[in-house]
C-alpha cells in the first residue's frame, strides 16, 4: 500500500477505485483519501477454488488501519462488472454457479463528482456470505452407467 500511496502522492493523482484479484474470494473495503471515499475491491473469485481467508476474517464494519471492511468475504465463484458514465462508477459482484442463476451479491456506486459511495451489501441484496471455506475439488456428476474410478 505504501508503494501505491507514494506513486499517487508523487503524481498528484489518486484512483477513483482500486481493483485487485489475487485472493480467491470477494472483499470490499472503503478508504477515505483526501476527503474522498475510495472503494478497494478484491475480486478473484474464479480459477481453481474459491478460498476463505486462512486466519478467518473480521466482521463487516471493522476498521483495519485506514480501511473499513464493508463486506465480509464472499467465498463463491463469481465475477465483477463495472459500469460508468461521466458522473458515476458502479461495481457489482455477481455469483453464477454452474446451472444456477446469476445473483448480485454486492454493489457499490461511486459518485465521481463528490467522491461519496452508496452501497448495497450482501444482506441488502438477498445473499449471504457462506459460513466456511470450500475445500477440495468440485464433484462431477456421473452419467448414468458410469462407474466410480
Amino acid at each position: 500500500m505504501q508503494d501505491i500511496d507514494s506513486c499517487c502522492n508523487k503524481a498528484g493523482l489518486w484512483p477513483d477505485v482500486m481493483l485487485s484479484g489475487h485472493a480467491h474470494l470477494y472483499q470490499r473495503f472503503t478508504r477515505t483519501v483526501n476527503g474522498r471515499q475510495v472503494p478497494y475491491i478484491v475480486s478473484g473469485s474464479g480459477g481453481f477454488a474459491a478460498t476463505a481467508p486462512q486466519q478467518g476474517a473480521p466482521p463487516a464494519g471493522t476498521k483495519i488501519g485506514d480501511h473499513i471492511l464493508e463486506v465480509e468475504p464472499i467465498v463463491q465463484f463469481g465475477y465483477l462488472t463495472i459500469t460508468t458514465d461521466a458522473k458515476t462508477l458502479t461495481a457489482t459482484f455477481k455469483t453464477g454457479p454452474r446451472g444456477g442463476p446469476v445473483t448480485p451479491k454486492d454493489s457499490v456506486r461511486l459518485d465521481l463528482v463528490s467522491g461519496t459511495t452508496t452501497t448495497s451489501g450482501v444482506a441488502n441484496m438477498g445473499g449471504r456470505a457462506p459460513h466456511g471455506p470450500r475445500r477440495g475439488r468440485p464433484q462431477r456428476k456421473r452419467q448414468s452407467g458410469q462407474t466410480k474410478r
